[in-house]
């Protein structure tokens, strides 16, 4: 499934703009909230293209990656340095801010399904820092609507998007049902995965 996933054409300008839309409209709602964004790879849509455009109110953090050890949260804002493999990430200078600072976090992944399941890239650094997220963090997938898919394979550990953005639509997930454009309040309860 990863293979297949990272064969799909990237984002076309216009899928970025549109995806960039809903996410400024998902904000407005979240409005005054700390929301995690990821600085994007090659290929992946640019989610963090929205902090410039937003006016939301809300607080913007971003991801590190360190030498060892999983993901840290860092200002959206602090001075960055390119990571070795060639990504941008905040100076290892910058303030550690805590995990539980987050209300909502935009996630990327390689490919989503309609229960709100994501398939990473295969290293565990998304999934081990939302384990660390409080429950009630708002989870929001960022894809295309190539990269949805009916089922993907998901592991005991997995936790489920609360929310998935692509171009075309807003997918809100509860209880592994999804459904359309409704809205949410930051601070609504994530579904645990059941760990049976």
């Amino acid at each position: 499934m990863r293979r297949r996933a990272r064969q799909l054409d990237p984002p076309t300008e216009e899928e970025q703009r549109l995806v960039v839309e809903r996410l400024e409209a998902l904000l407005r709602e979240l409005a005054g909230a700390a929301v995690l964004v990821y600085l994007s790879k090659e290929g992946e849509v640019e989610a963090d293209r929205v902090v410039s455009e937003s006016r939301s109110g809300c607080r913007f953090l971003t991801t590190r990656t360190p030498e060892s050890g999983g993901l840290t949260i860092h200002d959206f804002f602090a001075p960055r340095e390119i990571h070795r493999l060639g990504f941008p990430q905040p100076v290892e200078s910058s303030e550690v801010i805590p995990p539980s600072v987050v209300d909502a976090a935009f996630v990327p992944g390689l490919a989503f399904d309609l229960r709100g399941n994501r398939l990473g890239r295969g290293r565990g650094y998304y999934d081990h820092l939302i384990s660390e997220l409080r429950e009630d963090v708002v989870l929001v997938g960022v894809a295309l609507e190539r990269r949805l898919f009916d089922e993907i394979p998901v592991e005991e550990h997995d936790i489920p998007m609360d929310c998935i953005v692509t171009e075309a639509r807003t997918l809100w997930i509860t209880d592994g049902v999804c459904a359309q454009d409704h809205g949410v309040e930051a601070g609504a309860p994530r579904e645990q995965s059941d760990p049976e």
